[in-house]
């Protein structure tokens, strides 16, 4: 054979081969594919917390005894012999003022009396008391005990309280779509 002929065959060949195989490389043709994504999935779920909440409640004012000594001692009034008298005194010690009472109770070994007194002190500010009581006999026994004003007090505690919050998961998932490929990678399996 010449070499003509063999190259004429030869692009006649190629020619062929070409003439079948560009359909197979230019056409496109569809196929369904899988695409993984990740998408945000809302959800409820319980959030846990704690809140200040005022309590308010009531508390005596702070004082001192600021009884003098022998001041708390019973002895006969001066301006008369048949009652006895003590002179107890409390300071305010709190930042609030009030009235304050005192109860005194003299007891003999005949008689008993009580004696209840109130005054208003002001924060910072002593008062004495002068409690009396009418008993009879010589061995007379004084006792005495204030009792303070109430005041408000606020206090904020922390309560646990729950509340229903929406939150987002990062999920996987896989949907169908449609791709294109050209025909040849079809037939080979690689679309």
């Amino acid at each position: 054979m010449k070499k003509g002929t063999k190259l004429l065959i030869g692009f006649a060949f190629f020619f062929i081969v070409a003439l079948f195989t560009t359909p197979l490389i230019v056409v496109q043709v569809p196929y369904t594919g899988y695409v993984t994504y990740t998408e945000q999935e809302p959800h409820t779920d319980t959030e846990y917390y704690t809140e200040k909440e005022p309590a308010t409640r009531l508390v005596d004012l702070k004082y001192q005894d600021a009884t003098p000594m022998g001041r708390y001692i019973s002895r006969p009034c001066s301006w008369d012999e048949e009652w006895s008298c003590i002179f107890p005194s409390v300071r305010n010690v709190d930042t609030v003022g009030g009235m304050f009472k005192v109860n005194c109770t003299f007891k003999s070994l005949y008689d008993e009396d009580n004696f209840i007194w109130a005054e208003y002190v002001a924060p910072g500010q002593s008062v004495e008391f002068n409690c009396r009581g009418k008993v009879t006999g010589q061995d007379v026994i004084a006792n005495y005990h204030f009792i303070p004003p109430k005041k408000e007090v606020t206090e904020y505690k922390d309560v646990p309280k729950t509340r229903e919050v929406v939150r987002y998961n990062t999920v996987e998932k896989t949907k169908e779509e449609i791709r294109y490929c050209n025909a040849w990678k079809k037939i080979v399996g690689k679309c």
